[in-house]
């Protein structure tokens, strides 16, 4: 009996050995033969927009060096979790992929407690591409108000603060805002909308007193004398515009670097193979000098290496900032304006 029981573990093991060894060569083989078909890239973002820009330059030039067809989906909505989910809920096998910034991965999640996936565990994290800085400005109603110190001191004159618009609850930008209501002990109502087009307005308007928006659709009103800047959250100063200081010059926010990034991800278990496949190809496509010069017009730094290790260790560390935010401002979801 006990001669029996050797011989079936030792079959058990050998079997299972040849099964992984199945698995393996056909993860190999599928490696080899990829792309054979188109591929999808959803952006979690209506066209015209910065991310859809990246998708859809960088989706081009992907097409020529993969040979395939890369077709950009734009699924809008909830924050990017429509998007998101749909990723997710996708073979993992090369075909569905996603440009995400910091709103789909970092913050999306600490705020909504509906969403079912786990951006740590669900996601293969396969190139990290570039980032816009993100600016704190002001209109008409703060016009005396030159410096971020004239800013705090504005907030602190007044018993019911000042508001401040962005794309969204939960998005970096109101992150941010939080993180100086924080600092500065200061009274900042946000007032969220459906994209920051419609807050900018609004405050260009003199109907909310302050913008955290992408520093590219803000620029020209900046120049124009239209905004006052603040301040940007980098690590240090934009070449697309030096004058502006960053927020870190401040001791209370020195450190902050919260700027808006964007990367391509797939779904989980897509063989490391593809993954690494998709990197090159990625990285690639930000090479390309007409691709850089488009960006660049968008206040974009582009990021042309890095492995797929390098930008899920970079997630991990976005993600960790961000719950530490939330879990001090106590943040939870607000409905946008129109």
């Amino acid at each position: 009996m006990k001669r029996l029981q050797a011989i079936s573990r030792r079959k058990f093991v050998l079997l299972s050995q040849a099964a992984l060894l199945c698995g393996a060569s056909a993860g190999s083989a599928r490696a080899q033969t990829y792309p054979s078909r188109s591929i999808t890239l959803i952006v979690p973002f209506t066209p015209g927009g910065s991310v859809d820009l990246i998708g859809r330059l960088t989706a081009a030039k992907m097409s020529d060096s993969l040979g395939q067809p890369v077709v950009v989906l734009n699924l809008p909505g909830a924050s990017g979790v429509i998007a998101t989910t749909r990723l997710v809920n996708a073979p993992a096998d090369g075909y569905t992929l996603e440009i995400v910034t910091p709103r789909e991965i970092s913050t999306a999640t600490l705020v909504n407690p509906n969403i079912t996936y786990n951006v740590e565990r669900d996601l293969a994290y396969v190139a990290l591409g570039g980032r816009s800085p993100i600016v704190i400005a002001g209109g008409p109603t703060l016009k005396g108000a030159k410096t971020f110190a004239d800013l705090v001191a504005e907030a602190r004159k007044r018993p019911k603060g000042l508001t401040y618009a962005t794309s969204g609850a939960g998005s970096p930008q109101n992150f941010l805002g939080e993180l100086i209501k924080q600092r500065f002990g200061i009274n900042l109502v946000h007032v969220p909308f459906s994209g920051g087009t419609g807050g900018l307005i609004e405050v260009l308007g003199g109907n909310v007193d302050l913008t955290i928006i992408t520093l590219s659709s803000a620029l020209q009103y900046i120049k124009a004398g239209k905004l006052t800047a603040y301040g940007i959250a980098e690590e240090k100063r934009t070449p697309l515009a030096p004058e502006i200081p960053i927020l870190a010059e401040n001791k209370e926010l020195a450190g902050v670097d919260m700027g808006i990034w964007y990367g391509l991800v797939a779904p989980d278990k897509t063989p490391a193979a593809i993954v690494t496949r998709l990197n090159t190809a990625f990285h690639d496509a930000l090479k390309d000098q007409a691709v850089q010069a488009k960006l660049h017009q968008h206040a974009t730094t582009v990021f042309m290496e890095g492995s797929p290790a390098d930008f899920a260790a970079f997630a991990r560390r976005d993600i960790a900032l961000y719950r530490d935010i939330a879990k001090a401002a106590h943040m939870t979801m607000a409905k946008p304006s129109k």
